[in-house]
């Protein structure tokens, strides 16, 4: 499974973000993820789709992205007190290997 970090955060706190993310998928059993990371003000998502044909989005930011892909809102990742494991719950839903 591919999954497309588009953050709104600096890239070192998106590549943190994400390095964490694949852990905590792997602890649940989730061992086959591929994560590409990219900053949604600098890259363009249409081409991001196109070169890494990623299962879902993981959109680290609360702008509304226009795809036909599933998205799925990591803000509860950059700001812990919004629950994490719901984001979880999300990829699992699309997981497979």
């Amino acid at each position: 499974m591919k999954i497309l970090v588009f953050s709104g955060t600096s890239d070192s706190k998106a590549a943190k973000i994400t390095k964490d993310m694949l852990a905590e998928c792997k602890k649940r059993g989730m061992n086959h993820i591929e994560a590409v990371t990219a900053n949604m003000f600098t890259t363009d998502l249409k081409q991001l789709e196109e070169s890494h044909n990623p299962d879902i989005i993981l959109r680290l930011s609360t702008k509304t992205l226009d795809t036909a892909r599933p998205v799925i809102d990591g803000m509860p990742l950059v700001y812990a007190f919004m629950g994490p494991a719901k984001v979880y719950d999300e990829i699992q839903k699309y997981y497979h290997e």
